[in-house]
């Protein structure tokens, strides 16, 4: 018996020895530090200078968008990057350190709350317009977000540096890194990192030693926060220095950025990650309309190549907003209000070689985009409005109006081609674009021999084939087209925009009305052209391809009220009005459940939406309609779409009634047609209710029907004349 108790004792002591040696797990990224080093008015070719070294060769580098709720190139970059959501920035830069007893002070005044503010280094005392000024914001926005969630876990936020002017503070970068109380656990702001030095742009320059120093000392797990500074100050500065001292004195600042850039770098931890990033444009950037500006990753998972995000499902192109995202993934966290998706790295042979031709592509078409648009709009209020007056006042227009009047139609597909020929010329763009248009327009109208219906039923048809293969097959041309997307506007990034959407809407049920026109209505035609609306309402609005929730749902309605007038039987309003809601209701769900199906970090805008919703309520939709509503109401007052779609609609209605009986004869020989036309209407009443640039689709929508309504018009009224 004592034997047992012996060995139990025994036992029980070489247990607890092992318990009391044993240490509590630790997560992956206990020993992760992420280094955030902010370089305002960062520009691209900065990072071709030579001033960042080697470095650059082991990193994955991106143009990252800099879109925010605020004005261009103002402060709104910092709190949108610490939000992961667009965001404005009013009194960004009013950040102090809790040694001062006023600070903490007015930090207690401010925020009423019993928290010791010398518990935290630094604190914002401009929280409270903060969060007013972004509460107004049509979207969620929660200033600090990253912040809270890393504090809230246990990871260390520290902030150091400054881009102070003389009498005047700019410590924005605390906005990225603080959490929703406006508190940052570590950071040193003051002027001790600052040296004097009568040479520099306010006399002062940043001390990189100390901010190094400074940088390194924080214990892991830690995001680190470095505000460089003399950047800033160099462009603020340049008004008051010649041209060749500006650059100069940018140049010597960018030097030494760089060169704590590369040694920052070579004393990171293997799992250490490194961003470089520019909050703001510069502004030659912004000079040229473009936010855009060099993201570079260094470290940990970042290896040499170029970045993505599903945000924008394009190599090289990321946004402010995946910034809060990719910092949050590291650390195996995630937040549902950051709009933003973790980056990604894809292998390159040269990401700077790369980089700098994507970039160029991309202003080359931002450049030429105004013009063409214009043009495009211009040239459809006249020859829209000369078919009504021809018609209206007998004139006999035909033989020249119906060639233009199909080249009109065949711009969409002709800004395809200059967006693939890669035109950075204005002047030879809008050139190439008005000779192809009338070449191709005489061209087919000389082909047809008269024969309409079957030329829209091959304008139509080629422009749904071509775009459909442009969205399935990843739709690259369609963010380098005047008519497409812009990535520098940022409204969207991938599938396809609402200009297209319309062009692609309208063309489909142009060519599915011609087609039963031309070919009759057996049941094969029937399935063959109701199988063609379908791809359409697929291709449009799956998350996956089209990405057009609006234009899904405005292509499931015509195609409802598109088939109930092809039945040619009477179908009252309120069956008409429950077939076309329960079809896009149907189209809606299919949507929505084919992309909430897909992680989280895949899944497109629409499945981050319906998720938003589920969790804060029906205040984001309120949200999303005001936005919609808001934006509409901003284009039809400013947007020269407006004159295109109530040129496209007023043309369409005079027709429908003068010259008397002119139309009724159109009906006649082309039911299916002129039923098409009806529900080019729908369609266009549904974009522009659906869509937040509603105005937009609903013209590009109505031009292709609104000039083949004429067209048909015009051939008839020249029959009866001549008969």
């Amino acid at each position: 018996m004592i034997a047992v108790r012996k060995a139990a004792t025994v036992v029980f002591l070489i247990m607890s020895m092992l318990l009391f040696t044993m240490r509590t797990p630790s997560p992956a990224w206990a020993s992760l530090r992420v280094f955030i080093v902010v370089i305002p008015y960062l520009e691209w070719e900065d990072l071709g200078s030579g001033a960042f070294g080697d470095m650059l060769d082991s990193s994955a580098l991106g143009l990252m968008v800099t879109n925010t709720a605020g004005k261009r190139g103002d402060l709104s970059g910092y709190v949108t990057i610490g939000a992961g959501s667009r965001a404005v920035g009013p009194a960004a830069g009013n950040a102090h350190e809790t040694s001062d007893d006023e600070v903490r002070a007015l930090y207690a005044l401010q925020t009423n709350t019993e928290v010791d503010a010398s518990e935290w280094e630094v604190v914002h005392l401009g929280l409270a317009q903060l969060v007013s000024e972004n509460a107004r914001v049509h979207h969620i926005v929660r200033p600090g977000l990253v912040g809270e969630i890393l504090s809230q876990h246990g990871i260390t936020t520290a902030v150091f540096g400054n881009a102070d002017l003389e009498g005047q503070i700019q410590r924005a970068a605390s906005t990225i890194i603080m959490d929703t109380l406006g508190r940052v656990k570590k950071g040193v702001l003051g002027q001790e990192l600052l040296l004097r030095d009568k040479t520099r742009p306010f006399g002062i320059k940043s001390d990189f030693a100390r901010l190094l120093e400074l940088a390194l000392s924080v214990k892991a797990p830690a995001v680190i926060v470095v505000e460089t500074g003399d950047l800033y100050r160099a462009e603020e500065y340049e008004l008051d220095i010649l041209p060749e001292a500006r650059t100069m004195v940018r140049a010597r600042a960018l030097h030494e950025i760089g060169i704590f850039a590369q040694q920052l770098a070579a004393s990171l931890a293997p799992e250490d990650e490194l961003f470089i990033l520019a909050p703001v444009p510069g502004r030659s950037s912004r000079a040229a309309g473009s936010t855009l500006v060099p993201f570079a990753a260094y470290g940990g998972r970042f290896k040499e190549g170029v970045l993505t995000s599903p945000s924008t499902r394009r190599r090289g192109i990321v946004l402010n907003t995946d910034v809060a995202a990719t910092v949050l993934s590291r650390f195996g966290l995630q937040a549902d209000e950051t709009y933003g998706r973790p980056m990604e790295v894809l292998v390159s042979e040269s990401s700077w070689s790369e980089l700098s031709m994507e970039r160029q592509r991309i202003l080359a078409n931002h450049g030429i985009r105004s013009a063409l648009l214009k043009a495009y709009i211009l040239a459809s209020v006249i020859v829209l409005s000369a078919g009504a007056y021809s018609l209206y006042f007998k004139r006999r227009w035909l033989h020249g109006l119906g060639p233009a009047l199909v080249s009109l139609a065949l711009v969409p597909l002709i800004m395809l081609i200059v967006g693939a020929l890669r035109i950075s010329s204005t002047g030879g763009a809008l050139a190439i674009s008005f000779v192809l248009a009338v070449l191709l327009g005489w061209v087919t109208s000389f082909a047809v021999r008269g024969r309409w219906v079957l030329c829209f039923f091959v304008v139509g048809g080629l422009t749904q084939a071509v775009l459909l293969l442009q969205v399935v097959s990843g739709g690259h041309l369609l963010g380098d087209t005047p008519l497409g997307y812009s990535t520098i506007g940022a409204a969207r990034f991938y599938g396809i925009g609402n200009e297209y959407m319309g062009v692609l809407l309208g063309g489909t049920i142009v060519a599915v009305s011609a087609a039963r026109d031309l070919f009759g209505t057996s049941g094969l035609v029937r399935w063959l052209t109701a199988a063609q609306m379908g791809m359409t309402v697929l291709v449009t609005g799956l998350p996956s391809l089209g990405a057009n929730f609006g234009g899904g749902l405005s292509a499931a309605i015509a195609w409802g009220y598109l088939e109930t007038r092809h039945a040619k039987r009477r179908i009252g309003f309120p069956a008409a009005l429950a077939l076309c809601a329960s079809l896009g209701l149907s189209v809606a769900l299919l949507m929505v459940f084919s992309d909430v199906s897909e992680s989280t970090r895949s899944m497109s805008h629409i499945g981050g939406s319906m998720i938003t919703l589920l969790l804060k309520g029906p205040a984001v939709a309120l949200q999303t309609v005001a936005r919609k509503v808001d934006m509409n109401i901003r284009l039809i007052r400013y947007t020269l779409w407006t004159r295109a779609l109530l040129t496209a609609v007023g043309s369409y209605a005079l027709l429908v009634h003068r010259p008397a009986g002119i139309y009724r004869a159109v009906v006649a020989k082309y039911y299916y047609m002129t039923s098409g036309f009806a529900s080019v209407a729908v369609a266009a009443v549904a974009s522009f209710v659906l869509n937040d640039s509603g105005v937009v689709a609903a013209a590009t929508t109505m031009i292709i029907g609104s000039a083949a309504a004429i067209v048909l018009s015009l051939k008839e009224w020249e029959e009866q004349a001549v008969s």
